[in-house]
């Protein structure tokens, strides 16, 4: 019987994750071309989220500062013309904050932050496209809570 659940979560999370990478295509053709990538972290960080602190919703929240957190690093380099070594002591202070924000709110998750920073170089540090990386990070998001949703369906209804 362990096995058949485990079939059918395998099913049902391979159509969900099929429905998104359609949605996803879809949202390449008005959007930015990393819309894929945002999606990448939001279902990452909603199965990371849950499987460590059991409190998914923080995972955006995570995400948000940690996308803040690269958008403001990238803009301090701009701003001020730094070099290298400027550069790199910028970046040492944030990730710093990055590991010290969790620590004092421990809602926060590092990793996940770690992926939001990541996600502003992703995009190359275009402000144009923080929206369509917020909005594609929220959808990953969305698609982890309905493969959960689908999963628990299916086993209450065939193996319960």
């Amino acid at each position: 019987m362990k096995n058949r659940l485990n079939l059918i979560n395998i099913i049902s999370t391979t159509v969900v994750v099929f429905a998104m990478v359609i949605v996803l295509l879809g949202l390449n053709h008005i959007g930015s071309s990393l819309v894929v990538w945002g999606a990448f972290v939001g279902c990452t960080s909603y199965t990371l989220s849950h499987a460590m602190r059991g409190e998914p919703n923080w995972s955006v929240v995570s995400n948000g500062i940690g996308l803040i957190i690269g958008y403001t690093i990238i803009g301090v380099v701009q701003v001020f013309g730094l070099d290298i070594a400027g550069n790199s002591l910028v970046t040492a202070l944030f990730s710093g904050l990055i590991v010290f924000l969790p620590m004092r709110y421990y809602h926060l998750s590092a990793p996940l932050l770690f992926l939001g920073g990541l996600s502003a170089f992703a995009m190359g540090g275009g402000l144009e496209h923080m929206v369509w990386l917020g909005l594609s990070i929220f959808h990953g998001y969305l698609f982890g809570n309905i493969t959960e949703i689908v999963n628990y369906n299916l086993e209450e209804r065939f193996f319960r």
